[in-house]
């Protein structure tokens, strides 16, 4: 078994990882029926938009598949998921998502459906990997977070008093499996919704909730309109 360290060098540091990548996240009966619908409503988000930035976007389905007449534009920490995305009518950039997208523009559009986020390194990484994504929507743009919430059947505060005070649940951490590639993801941090929401929402107009009705990916947030900054 390979066993990564929060698995942010493998396994998508490794060209056979990226070749295989769509049969194991993509391609699958059930993730596709979700890609299908995550496609779907880009396509419609994008009807009066002109620029869109896919963040962390692996091999580059999304942005490959979607019908709309815009600027494609991709960013992944990954070389090799990048190679295997590349397509001469798009433009993608290697960045650690983290570290900030400040040179690479701002967007119409700026999607991040993959749950890359959940393999930083400490909650504080999550939430400025949520902060940095959020920063490359222009004014009047719009944000699009799948969001991969465990923890989601927890209440996000614990209204009766104890002898220690209020809880409030920030995130659920996790291992996972996968069987097809023998690795382990280990810690993976996964942010409760409402803190989600609370670290970026302040900055759109409205906030919308997507239930998609499929067995994988449930969930979506869809940020409305950046303010002004």
């Amino acid at each position: 078994m390979a066993i990564t360290k929060r698995n942010n060098n493998k396994p998508y540091t490794t060209k056979k990882y990226a070749e295989h990548y769509n049969d194991i996240w993509i391609f699958p009966e059930g993730v596709k029926d979700s890609v299908d619908i995550e496609i779907q409503i880009l396509e419609e988000l994008l009807k009066d938009k002109e620029t869109w930035l896919d963040t962390a976007c692996g091999t580059g389905y999304h942005l490959q598949n979607v019908e709309a007449d815009v600027k494609r534009v991709g960013v992944d920490r990954s070389r090799q998921m990048l190679d295997a995305a590349y397509r001469d009518d798009i433009t993608f950039y290697k960045r650690d998502i983290v570290k900030g997208l400040d040179d690479i523009g701002k967007y119409d559009l700026v999607s991040n459906l993959g749950y890359g986020y959940v393999h930083q390194k400490s909650l504080l990484d999550v939430l400025k990997f949520f902060e940095s994504i959020s920063n490359a929507v222009a004014t009047g743009g719009d944000l699009l977070i799948g969001h991969d919430n465990p923890g989601f059947w927890l209440p996000r505060d614990n209204s009766e008093s104890n002898t220690f005070g209020n809880v409030t649940l920030k995130a659920v951490i996790w291992d996972y499996y996968e069987d097809d590639t023998d690795t382990l993801y280990s810690d993976c941090i996964s942010p409760h919704r409402n803190l989600i929401i609370e670290t970026v929402g302040s900055a759109y107009e409205d906030i919308i909730d997507i239930e998609l009705p499929t067995d994988w990916k449930k969930d979506a947030l869809l940020f409305k309109t950046k303010k002004d900054s």
